[in-house]
């Protein structure tokens, strides 16, 4: 299973160049929400991460994957980023333009 996950800390910030790239990526299901990451939840992020949840408690080998257009979308330092990604899920970043 793969998921997108999009966000901008506010509501002037654009969401269509990442939601562009998701698409391109062929994520099955993508979240977007446009909340500051100060913010202790976040409910689309929320939404986004439970299937990894239900999968893990099933004991499901099925892989979930959680693709973001940058790290600094989804945790605002590594221990908010360890803590996302204990549930069970895979995470991976989008490439950049021009690097492998």
């Amino acid at each position: 299973m793969r998921i997108g996950y999009a966000t901008t800390s506010t509501a002037r910030q654009e969401l269509a160049s990442q939601l562009e790239a998701l698409h391109r990526a062929e994520r099955h299901k993508v979240f977007k929400e446009q909340i500051s990451p100060w913010f202790k939840v976040r409910p689309e992020l929320a939404k986004a991460l439970a299937p990894a949840h239900q999968l893990k408690e099933a004991t499901s080998e099925t892989p979930v994957i959680l693709t973001v257009h940058e790290l600094k979308r989804l945790a605002r330092n590594a221990a908010e980023l360890m803590k996302t990604s204990r549930c069970g899920l895979r995470l991976s970043r989008l490439p950049v333009h021009g690097c492998r």
